[in-house]
């Protein structure tokens, strides 16, 4: 499978039980997420939940990720940091983390081939601030297969 990469430099500064970001697939191929990395721009504590969404959202603001290798076909999946319909969520996070308040903490998880979170065709990933405050404004990358 082709891998792809994409990266967004600031979320939203996510208010309680709202989105930084989603990730979602189109109708044609399920994407396996290998890489997540998530950075604090700013000195706010923040929390980051990676969940589900329960709902279809609508994006209104995408980053269409690049081909490592440029001879492979374009990539299908967008990552998005703005909706006309927002995500809801459920409660089963997938994991979730406390990102300190200093610019450049976070996180960067790498998952081994059969520990990859798998993205199905039509469905959204969500980054979602789990937390009881707002949070900040946050950079994420993400490298995936599809």
């Amino acid at each position: 499978m082709p891998s792809y990469g994409t990266a967004v430099l600031s979320t939203p500064a996510a208010a309680s039980g709202a989105p930084y970001w989603t990730f979602h697939t189109a109708a044609v191929r399920r994407a396996r997420i290998y890489k997540l990395i998530c950075t604090n721009t700013q000195t706010v504590f923040s929390q980051l939940g990676v969940i589900r969404a329960s709902n279809t959202p609508v994006a209104t603001t995408s980053t269409v990720p690049q081909a490592y290798d440029p001879a492979d076909a374009a990539a299908t999946a967008a990552l998005d940091t703005a909706w006309s319909t927002p995500p809801t969520v459920g409660a089963n996070f997938l994991w979730d983390v406390s990102i300190g308040p200093a610019q450049g903490s976070g996180v960067n998880e790498v998952w081994q081939a059969d520990k990859e979170i798998t993205v199905a065709q039509s469905s959204w990933l969500v980054g979602w601030n789990p937390g009881a405050g707002a949070g900040g404004i946050l950079t994420v990358s993400i490298a995936y297969e599809e």
